[in-house]
């Protein structure tokens, strides 16, 4: 058994749930899967099939059906909900991920999208469904899935004899309506692709296909307020080019002369586009802005060192594929509470992103690394922020640490942490972790946390206050109503069942006994002989720590009930535990259980 593992069983008799985390080969539940692909490119599961790419569409007449397919992978992931848009921002179909999906037309379309009477919608994964042709022209399809906003593209023309097969009629940008609140930084070049149509010519006529790739590549494109740079024609893929471009404030690029032109504003800002991981490594010691225009895999851990503010315009960086995933020759996993990212300095902050790790074969969180580590190294950090992030599947989710300014007393000495409007899932602990490091002043704090808009699901812990090592800094969280939306909402509801078995061949049986007790009847929820509980933030006892919680928020004060335990002899001379504080814990009011009335 893990030494983390007894430690927290002992801390505090309602943390056996948390059992449920530390050795996943004897858990009753799993974190539900997250979309990891959207693709209208089928041939990924069965090559020897050559019909199944739906991303090319070509139609030759108008009024004329044509089925068409995309796959969310996994098959079984905990949302297969989708947007359907064309170019100019207009939702064709929307699917919530249950129910029946709504389909939108509109006349002045040159498709409509439709559903078949005699086949499922929705198949494994596998969307079903079809377009009929109704004006000459090109359409670009782009799916988005609400959970993880993958995308991919579905590129329809629908041919008129009357124009010549070489003339290029229009382009779409890689950006598009859809993207309209992408943010983009002025500091370096932009990689812009685009489509243009018709893609290719449906002959065996190669003057005629040399003709089409010839006039794409004198396209005609305007930038204001910006400089192009280069133009490229991909010679090895039907359709597609791309422009290299800087750009200023209020800068637009578009096309002219062509038969539907197009056009796209960009929202520029201080700071660097980032494209993959080479520049987000390459920019992490800067004090300033970066802004991540794709997905980003990471394979080496990264940290930024001097305030970085990273806007993730809701796209993903996905950290699984770590080498301190994987295990030693010893069957270890190295570097227990390891960053997968860690942002340093004064004024960092990490908006509109979605982190993602690994979950191990039994669908749990690695033990060792932390999703975003928010680390104060010195005196001078005084703020950081995180807003509008999504962010699973760590031993924490976030972990901030504060840094004591010895220029000032009591709480005016803290790093200030604003964590606004953040959804933290699938943690090995805790979903955040607040961590008091020591001080010179027994009165000065080193952290304040000011949460609001919180959402917590799948974890042991929703909010854990700590001291480091033992030392004796003071943190302050202020749980804050805003927009009407109270501060924390967790769904973590645990059944302490689970970890019976661990529990018992541990000699720790009498934990699971004292909380099925009537003392804290007011916290179980009972269905049968299930037992469940939600703990939402946890005091850490056993060495003095003196940090509080400020309720600004009636719902929470009303839903959150405290619990106090102190420690017994035999735990408090524990050498995890240390001492005989006790532990402080607030867990959701056993009325709150979404199956129904409590029992």
């Amino acid at each position: 058994m893990k030494k983390i593992l007894i430690m927290f069983l002992l801390s505090f008799p309602l943390l056996i749930f948390a059992i449920v985390t530390f050795s996943s080969t004897v858990i009753g539940y799993y974190i539900p899967l997250a979309v990891s692909s959207v693709s209208f490119d089928l041939n990924k599961e069965n090559e020897n099939i050559s019909s199944l790419n739906y991303r090319n569409i070509n139609i030759s007449k108008l009024e004329e059906d044509v089925e068409i397919k995309f796959t969310i992978e996994p098959g079984n992931a905990r949302n297969l909900g989708f947007d359907l848009y064309d170019e100019d921002g207009f939702k064709y179909l929307e699917y919530s991920g249950s129910g029946s999906p709504v389909i939108y037309n509109d006349e002045v379309n040159i498709i409509e999208v439709g559903l078949y009477d005699n086949k499922d919608f929705i198949n494994g994964g596998i969307i079903t469904f079809k377009i009929r042709s109704k004006q000459y022209g090109f359409v670009q399809l782009n799916v988005i899935t609400k959970d993880g906003k993958h995308s991919d593209l579905c590129d329809i023309y629908i041919a008129d004899e009357s124009i010549p097969k070489d003339e290029i009629q229009g382009v779409v940008f890689d950006f598009t309506k859809v993207h309209s609140n992408y943010k983009f930084g002025s500091s370096n070049e932009i990689e812009l692709g685009f489509t243009y149509f018709p893609k290719t010519v449906l002959s065996d006529d190669e003057k005629l296909k040399e003709s089409l790739k010839q006039n794409a590549s004198n396209i005609d494109f305007g930038l204001k307020n910006g400089l192009i740079k280069d133009v490229t024609i991909d010679e090895s893929v039907d359709g597609r080019g791309k422009l290299i471009i800087q750009i200023n404030e209020k800068a637009e690029i578009s096309t002219r002369g062509l038969i539907k032109n197009s056009s796209y504003s960009f929202n520029v800002f201080e700071g660097y586009n980032i494209h993959n991981e080479n520049e987000l490594k390459r920019y992490e010691n800067i004090t300033g802005n970066l802004y991540i225009l794709r997905n980003i895999y990471l394979s080496n851990q990264i940290v930024f060192r001097n305030g970085v503010k990273l806007y993730g315009n809701n796209l993903q960086i996905n950290h699984s594929n770590l080498a301190l995933y994987e295990k030693d020759d010893e069957g270890k996993l190295p570097k227990i509470g390891a960053y997968a990212i860690e942002f340093n300095g004064n004024n960092s902050g990490l908006y509109d992103t979605h982190i993602i790790g690994r979950l191990d074969e039994n669908f749990q969180p690695y033990e060792n690394i932390i999703n975003v580590g928010m680390i104060a190294r010195s005196s001078k950090d005084r703020k950081m922020e995180m807003k509008n992030n999504i962010i699973e599947n760590g031993r924490f989710n976030v972990s901030i640490k504060g840094f004591s300014d010895t220029n000032k007393r009591g709480i005016e000495s803290a790093t200030v942490f604003e964590i606004d409007n953040n959804q933290l899932i699938g943690s090995f602990l805790a979903a955040l972790e607040v961590e008091a490091n020591k001080i010179e002043f027994y009165d000065d704090y080193t952290v304040v946390a000011n949460i609001s808009k919180l959402k917590i699901s799948y974890t042991a812990i929703g909010i854990v206050l700590q001291n480091a090592y033992g030392g004796d800094g003071l943190g302050q969280i202020n749980l804050n109503e805003k927009d009407g939306v109270q501060a924390i909402t967790s769904d973590s509801w645990r059944n302490l069942d689970d970890a019976t078995g661990a529990l018992s061949s541990n000699n720790f049986g009498y934990i699971l006994k004292e909380l099925k007790s009537d003392e804290f009847k007011d916290v179980q929820y009972r269905e049968g002989r299930d037992y469940y509980v939600n703990p939402v933030i946890m005091i850490r006892g056993g060495r003095p720590n003196y940090n509080t919680v400020n309720f600004n928020c009636k719902d929470s004060t009303e839903q959150l009930i405290r619990k106090i335990r102190r420690p017994n002899l035999v735990e408090a001379m524990h050498p995890s535990i240390g001492g005989s504080s006790p532990f402080i814990i607030y867990l959701l009011d056993k009325d709150y259980y979404p199956k129904g009335d409590t029992k």
